[in-house]
């Protein structure tokens, strides 16, 4: 009688050990598939930001290629002008006067 109660107790006990098992190893699949949504998550809304990011370069490479942004850059950023055209240069007070960049458009004059 007592080694069929110890059995009992046994297998009573191994059920209860392998349910315990099968609910830890649930929760951690939960926990890891629960961190995993949140990477997902995050990387979408990195791509997400990316995408618009790429938008927005693509934008700016077309409005570099038109004549009218180059030729503001040719004016602004490295002084030149269209033949015929004067440059007029602000001076500082008290700044030596700079001499303007000489116009490679007009013909070289022979001596």
């Amino acid at each position: 009688m007592r080694s069929r109660r110890w059995r009992f107790r046994l297998r009573k006990l191994l059920f209860y050990g392998f349910l315990a098992y099968m609910g830890i190893i649930l929760l951690l699949q939960e926990i890891n598939g629960f961190r995993l949504h949140r990477e997902l998550t995050a990387l979408k809304r990195e791509v997400r930001a990316a995408h618009e990011h790429k938008a927005e370069l693509q934008r700016q490479i077309e409005v570099m290629k038109t004549d009218a942004y180059i030729e503001q850059v040719a004016r602004d950023q490295l002084g030149l002008t269209r033949p015929g055209e004067i440059t007029f240069l602000p001076v500082e007070p008290g700044a030596a006067p700079r001499t303007p960049p000489p116009n490679t458009d007009a013909p070289a004059q022979a001596q």
